[in-house]
């Protein structure tokens, strides 16, 4: 696994080196980007069962994310942007004020490795923010989508240790630990003096995986998880008794969820959401037809020579 980090960091590198090589004007910026991360999916929530949006996010179980990127701007309004972002997400039904969840005391955490592109449209601009030149891009806003691949790990807690959930199979399933998803958002920027770029960026991946908590489908009965009546390994008691964490024992509490009751929703995927500032660096070219105002600073109009500041060039 750390081979693979390694190559994905390595390939986005010489990315970005080869597009500076070829990058006109100053179409090239590479930065990273710092902010939060957060989940929706089966564990926590609100009041009412799963629903998609930000509407059922637990604020309090925001976590950190990092990345790195880099874009290149196709033309005036359309950029892709490439990165590698790392983030960290989680959940624990002590937190929600859904009865059922509550009672039912799960809890994980997962750290997710994201190789992203998107392609980025620019729907408003405003020049000249600060009144200083005439024809700077120095903000704008733009919408986002895209896709990306990452790999994951959900770890949940057990009476104070915190063990690795795929291996122990508490849905009795096998899952894969990496993934694809869908990408859109929006995000917005300033640039300053052409090559410095400050903004924020908001994204939501939609993947194609119910298991970045460990739980999709109905609970499973004990006899999942025993051979003629008794647990013929450590890993399958456990994975029964971190399955419904109401259990203290090995038998299933009077009242408590049979196999075949619902536990989490199959038909819903889980997602998760990166919010960020973003910190890049914007490359001047050293190709490409660069017109003579850009070369000059100077255009000629009514007779006379008129300062302008581009920020592409084309």
């Amino acid at each position: 696994m750390k081979i693979f980090y390694s190559k994905t960091l390595l390939t986005i590198a010489l990315s970005c080196l080869i597009y500076i090589t070829n990058a006109q004007n100053y179409r090239l910026e590479a930065g990273v980007n710092l902010g939060a991360s957060n989940y929706l999916g089966d564990i926590g929530g609100k009041y009412l069962q799963r629903r998609d949006g930000i509407v059922d996010i637990k604020m309090r179980m925001t976590k950190p994310m990092v990345g790195i990127y880099g874009k290149y701007a196709i033309g005036p309004r359309y950029g892709m942007r490439m990165g590698f972002s790392m983030g960290q997400i989680a959940g624990d039904d002590r937190y929600t004020s859904n009865p059922e969840r509550n009672d039912r005391n799960q809890n994980f955490r997962n750290t997710i490795f994201e190789v992203s592109i998107t392609n980025e449209y620019e729907f408003y601009e405003a020049y000249n923010v600060g009144k200083n030149s005439r024809y700077r891009l120095d903000y704008n806003m733009y919408l986002i989508l895209g896709g990306g691949f990452f790999m994951h790990n959900p770890q949940g807690k057990y009476q104070g240790t915190w063990y690795d959930l795929q291996p122990l199979r508490t849905n009795r399933e096998t899952y894969s630990l990496s993934g694809i998803s869908v990408i859109g958002g929006f995000g917005m920027d300033f640039t300053l003096k052409r090559n410095y770029k400050i903004g924020f960026r908001f994204t939501t991946m939609l993947t194609n995986t119910d298991y970045l908590d460990d739980i999709s489908g109905p609970y499973k009965s004990i006899n999942d998880f025993q051979t003629n009546g008794q647990f013929t390994s450590k890993e399958d008691q456990l994975a029964y008794q971190i399955m419904d964490q109401r259990r203290q024992d090995n038998e299933i509490p009077s009242g408590g969820p049979q196999g075949g009751d619902p536990r989490g929703n199959p038909n819903n995927k889980d997602s998760y959401l990166f919010a960020s500032f973003n910190f890049a660096y914007v490359f001047k070219g050293k190709g490409g037809k660069y017109n003579r105002a850009f070369h000059n600073g100077y255009v000629r109009k009514r007779g006379g020579r008129v300062k302008v500041q581009r920020f592409f060039a084309f």
